[in-house]
């Protein structure tokens, strides 16, 4: 889990750092407020899911390497700018494209959608990726235990929260 700005910065420094030894499976892109219950923040996460290239593996699909800008969202600031891939991957985005007003001005969000459960909605989205990564990663996510945290969802406000609290 990683905050928007992994993916979305103009600058790929970070994103190609990470590409030099593993490739992007999937990821999803969780509201604004998901993670307000647990961790005291509305900014919007991302749940990226990469696989470590084996030695002589081939890299993959560079898509997630650029951003793009978003048709017809321009409002006076530019365009909206997010990522390639959850421009051409809409439906792994778990709610919708924004602006909202931040610290320095207009800046991207995405805001709930309140006709979507993400408790719901997660598991569909991780279903989109090679069988036994989704299998894996719903499994994770959606278990009582994953490690040394205890991932649950749980519905606040008509609508579905991810969250995560430390395992006691």
């Amino acid at each position: 889990m990683t905050s928007r700005w992994t993916m979305d910065k103009r600058d790929a420094t970070a994103r190609r750092h990470l590409f030099e030894t593993a490739d992007l499976v999937g990821a999803v892109r969780l509201p604004a407020g998901a993670m307000r219950d647990d961790a005291g923040t509305d900014v919007v996460v991302d749940v990226l899911v990469l696989r470590r290239r084996e030695i002589g593996d081939s890299p993959g699909e560079t898509a997630w390497l650029d951003v793009a800008d978003l048709s017809d969202t321009d409002e006076g600031e530019g365009p909206l700018s997010i990522n390639r891939y959850f421009a051409e991957n809409g439906q792994q985005v778990l709610g919708r494209h924004g602006w909202t007003s931040g610290q320095f001005g207009p800046e991207y969000t995405c805001a709930p959608n309140p006709m979507l459960m993400l408790d719901d909605a997660l598991p569909s989205a991780l279903s989109v990726w090679p069988d036994w990564h989704a299998s894996r990663c719903h499994r994770r996510l959606t278990s009582r235990r994953c490690g040394k945290a205890d991932v649950r969802m749980s519905a606040r406000q008509g609508r579905g929260r991810a969250s995560r609290k430390a395992a006691t």
